[in-house]
């Protein structure tokens, strides 16, 4: 009881630096103990010593929002709901060998989605292994919390960077959970997990990148109806009013995972150049 009250205590206290952090201006967060740490720390430095973009300061403070907001995200996640029984992961499993079985015998009247190697990979998966949470027996209540944020963690770094970094995310995970090691970090993810995700975020990129191309052609517009109605004029926004203009359009996205990744990355990009959101009256 004691240790769960610890433990307890402990993520109460990361989840608070973790809202402080993002309600904080830019140059406070790039100041702050929360950044310093995980952008810091010996088990991160490889991490963030790659390439030059991850080395600077907008990019490390994009990652410490990400830690920030998996804490929160798993705040309030009841450890119950969190891992499947046995029972329900071979129930799964059933139904779609069941149904990989009824498409294989299938005439060729079945449409050609059902054939698409989308559609059966995401099937052999479900067979295979349907869940990202090790399987729990009844009464067994896991450390739910902590596996749910690694794994939230890991997805969000993963689209960022199409990598796991698992140093990192060990890093990040002990601000909640003191105890945890690498060999933590590696039984929550599996090499069966690592793929789920890689192909998850893989299949997002490719979301990213068409909302990418609306966002490129939405600026187009807009810059054409400023142009069309000042005729040769200078635009006469601010930097600042151009960026918020700008972060605007963006939040229009019908992808949301993809609104929020650019939002995040095209702030982290003013905060390196010194560019302030200037709102519009």
């Amino acid at each position: 009881m004691t240790v769960l009250d610890t433990e307890n205590r402990q993520l109460s206290f990361a989840l608070e630096r973790a809202r402080e952090f993002l309600s904080m201006h830019p140059r406070e967060q790039a100041a702050s103990e929360w950044f310093r740490y995980l952008h810091e720390d010996r088990d991160s430095r490889s991490f963030f010593s790659g390439d030059p973009l991850r080395r600077t300061t907008a990019f490390g403070l994009v990652v410490a929002a990400h830690v920030a907001r998996a804490y929160l995200d798993c705040a309030n996640v009841s450890e119950i709901e969190l891992a499947p029984t046995g029972r329900q992961v071979r129930a799964i499993q059933a139904r779609a060998s069941a149904l990989e079985a009824e498409i294989e015998a299938a005439g060729p009247w079945l449409i050609a989605d059902a054939d698409s190697s989308e559609f059966r990979g995401s099937l052999r998966r479900l067979r295979v292994n349907p869940s990202r949470l090790e399987a729990r027996t009844a009464g067994r209540l896991p450390l739910g919390k902590r596996r749910e944020f690694v794994l939230r963690l890991a997805e969000s770094l993963c689209a960022m960077t199409s990598t796991i970094p698992t140093k990192l995310l060990m890093v990040a995970t002990v601000l909640g959970w003191e105890e945890t090691s690498d060999r933590t970090i590696r039984e929550i993810l599996t090499k069966e997990t690592r793929e789920a995700i890689t192909a998850r975020t893989a299949a997002n990129r490719k979301a990213v990148i068409a909302s990418e191309n609306e966002a490129y052609n939405l600026i187009n517009r807009v810059s054409v109806n400023t142009n069309s109605a000042g005729g040769s004029a200078a635009d006469g926004r601010s930097d600042g009013e151009k960026f918020a203009d700008a972060l605007r359009l963006l939040e229009t996205l019908t992808d949301r995972t993809a609104s929020t990744v650019m939002i995040d990355a095209l702030a982290g990009f003013a905060v390196e150049f010194g560019v302030e959101r200037v709102p519009r009256d």
